[in-house]
This record gives C-alpha cells, structure tokens and sequence, in this order.
C-alpha cells in the first residue's frame, strides 16, 4: 500500500448481479490486517443487504460528465463500483480522469457478469461485452440453472 497512491479497483457490472457480495468475500478473505479497505458507490443505485459486510462506504455521482467524489483519506484498497445501470464505457472514460486527479493507482478492472440476466436479456449482451472487454477479471454470477 502506497500512501502516496492508493489502489483502486474498478468494479464493472449489472445492478443487482452481486458484486458487492463478491467485493465483500475479496476484503473478508483476500486483504492483508495492515490494508484499510474503502468501498465507493454510485449515489443513483439503491442500497443492498451486503452492503453491511463492506467497509468504509461512501457515494459518487456524475454531473457534467465528471465524477465527483474523493477517494478515503489514507484507505487503500479502494473498490470503485461503476452504476450498473448506465453505459460503462462514459463512466470508464470520467473514472480514468477523475483517479488521476485523485493521485490514485488504478489496480485491476473487476467484471461481474450475471449470467442469468444475459440469457434473460439478450440485448444487454453488448453491455456484458463491453464489460468484459475492459477487464482483467470477470466473474460469473447467477448461473443459468441455478437455484436462486
């Protein structure tokens, strides 16, 4: 962890297709006692059941084509999750310059594809790809016979 420049990860997906459930799993099971985890959420998306097992959570919004919002004094790793529900490629685009005017270190692109609202929602397939195409992990959530 720099102080200088935090790690921040870009989380992209669907609203509702669990990545707060997934981000809350990587904090509880992947971080180090010395990381002091931070999660920012968009403002326009409601809050979630898993949201009580994320630390440190604060909200963004987009005016202008800028996101505003600042990023946790002395949190690092800081999960930055996109609105599930508005085109990623704009908020990709604000994201890139808002974290260099933040001074933060972009880690990973995180996707989380809800496979269960792609075979659903065959139109949202080029969302799910443009998702994908940005990504350095995706994980697949909701699988198509699956239990709910």
């Amino acid at each position: 962890m720099s102080a200088e420049k935090p790690l921040v990860y870009l989380v992209l997906g669907a609203t509702g297709s669990g990545r707060r459930e997934i981000v809350a799993d990587l904090i509880t099971g992947g971080l180090d006692e010395r990381d002091r985890p931070a999660v920012i959420l968009p403002a326009g998306e409601a809050a979630a059941p898993a949201e009580a097992r994320l630390p440190t959570v604060s909200r963004w919004n987009m005016r202008d084509g800028a996101i505003e919002a600042t990023l946790p004094v002395g949190a690092s790793p800081v999960f930055f999750f996109v609105d599930g529900a508005r085109n990623p490629v704009d908020q990709i685009e604000a994201f890139k310059t808002w974290l260099g005017a933040q001074n933060g270190e972009l880690a990973r692109v995180l996707c989380v594809v809800n496979c269960r609202l792609a075979a659903d929602h065959p139109p949202l397939l080029p969302w799910f790809e443009a998702c994908v195409h940005f990504a350095d992990a995706a994980t697949l959530a909701g699988l198509v016979g699956e239990p709910e």
